[in-house]
């Protein structure tokens, strides 16, 4: 059985990082960051955060971006 992990977000390039990392490390664990039309550094810092060398052991990060508000 997979644990899956929801993080919704919009503008935290910062707070996401540090949600993440508060996470335990399991390797039967999902991560699911969906973004909601950030318009700061939130995507780029959780693309490089998925593609650093110490992750690719890791929990599964799956990264989502949602445009909402261009839809509606």
């Amino acid at each position: 059985m997979k644990l899956s992990v929801l993080i919704p977000v919009y503008n935290q390039e910062t707070l996401v990082i540090k949600a993440l990392d508060a996470l335990p490390r399991r390797a039967d664990m999902e991560v699911l960051v969906c973004d909601d039309g950030s318009t700061d550094k939130t995507l780029a810092n959780l693309g490089a955060y998925k593609d650093a060398p110490q992750r690719k052991e890791e929990a599964q990060l799956i990264l989502e971006e949602l445009r909402a508000a261009e839809k509606a």
